[in-house]
């Protein structure tokens, strides 16, 4: 049997490897979804550089090594990546050497996060090797939440504002959207749910449209 995209049922990978694809596809490749038929040419190239098991310690150890790989042609961005990596490591205190477990909203994992991607999205059009291997990186980051329950809140222009997910953080006027929309993310939310249990939610700041 065959998929739509002609492809054979049998060669399709699991939802991991598709999950993996997908977030390469949208971080390195800036393309908004992943085709079926190029699941295997998005990771053939690239395998994860820490596991979904990964101790915070293994983490830090990576992203020093990503700023190493940086220094001789930017300069500026393996300064600040080291920053952040010093400042995660400060707030993990005594169980970097235990699984990651991301179990609260707050966690430091998120401003890693979050700062790292500031950073990086400005040298996505770059594409040296340097900044591809850093990206990859920031990908396995995201699996990690993602393994763990997280979804990405990412309202787009137009989107129509929740209180419950978003955050206002400024005003806009843009007459081509509706009063009170989202005009601009400001940083990514997360949200987690879980059975039984109220949603976690790491809301995402937004601008909003005004009159």
């Amino acid at each position: 049997r065959q998929t739509q995209h002609g492809l054979m049922v049998s060669s399709l990978r699991s939802m991991k490897d598709m999950q993996h694809s997908y977030l390469i596809m949208k971080i390195v490749k800036r393309a908004p979804y992943l085709h079926l038929d190029s699941t295997y040419q998005a990771t053939r190239a690239y395998k994860p550089l820490i596991s979904l098991e990964s101790t915070p310690q293994q983490i830090i150890d990576e992203w020093r090594r990503a700023a190493d790989r940086l220094e001789d042609k930017n300069s500026d961005l393996a300064r600040r990546l080291r920053d952040y990596t010093y400042h995660y490591e400060a707030k993990t205190g005594s169980n970097r050497q235990e699984q990651i477990d991301v179990n609260n909203e707050n966690h430091p994992f998120f401003d890693f996060v979050d700062q790292l991607w500031k950073s990086l999205y400005d040298e996505m059009p770059k594409q040296t090797p340097p900044v591809v291997q850093a990206l990859l990186l920031y990908a396995d980051m995201q699996e990690i939440l993602h393994t763990q329950g997280w979804l990405i809140i990412e309202p787009g222009p137009g989107d129509r504002f929740d209180s419950v997910l978003h955050r206002e953080v400024g005003q806009e006027q843009i007459p081509a959207i509706e009063i009170g929309r989202v005009t601009k993310l400001v940083r990514q939310g997360y949200v987690r749910y879980r059975k039984g249990d109220n949603p976690q939610v790491r809301k995402a700041w937004v601008m909003v449209n005004v009159r």
